[in-house]
């Protein structure tokens, strides 16, 4: 059923991504956290943190040269990295039960202001769900380090949140994700 495809899912994106150290973990399990927090429904919560903990399963695509890169990324590497979120997306949506899951994953890169990608979608436009995981994604990503810079001060990361209400971030969901965090 759906855990075990999402268990098999999940194994793929830990080989490929080691270099994340649990990334995928972490994202999921602070997830399910702050959904719970938010009293969201347990079918909301279960959609919400199945796309958390599969958000990434685009960059199997992506060659490590890229993903581990140390400095800036050239135009052509960001570009391919851009493609992971529309590839994770168009690989699970069409299992059964996954669409939602699908469109999650496709969004978890949009901004509130309408600037990111694939689709450039604005506020209530993107799905509730990768509102969510874009807040969650981009904090996990600043607690621990990468091969591109050091991990932030917890401090730090509450202010790149709070500068990014209304423009990379639904500003009500970081209220409550900064409040969740306290």
């Amino acid at each position: 059923g759906l855990m075990g495809i999402k268990l098999a899912l999940a194994s793929l994106i830990d080989l490929k991504d080691s270099y994340t150290e649990g990334h995928s973990t972490h994202v999921r399990d602070l997830t399910r956290q702050f959904l719970e927090f938010l009293k969201l429904s347990s079918t909301e919560i279960e959609q919400i943190t199945i796309a958390a903990e599969l958000h990434d399963i685009g960059k199997i695509g992506v060659p490590d040269s890229i993903l581990k890169k140390a400095g800036k990324l050239t135009e052509d590497e960001f570009l391919e990295i851009k493609k992971h979120p529309a590839r994770g997306a168009d690989a699970v949506k069409s299992l059964e039960g996954f669409e939602v899951i699908a469109k999650i994953i496709r969004h978890h890169h949009e901004k509130h202001n309408g600037s990111g990608y694939p689709d450039g979608l604005i506020a209530d436009k993107i799905p509730f769900g990768a509102r969510v995981l874009s807040i969650i994604d981009a904090f996990d990503a600043m607690i621990y380090s990468r091969p591109y810079r050091k991990a932030m001060a917890r401090k730090d990361t509450l202010n790149v949140l709070q500068e990014g209400r209304g423009k990379q971030f639904d500003p009500r969901l970081v209220s409550d994700f900064i409040i969740f965090l306290q």
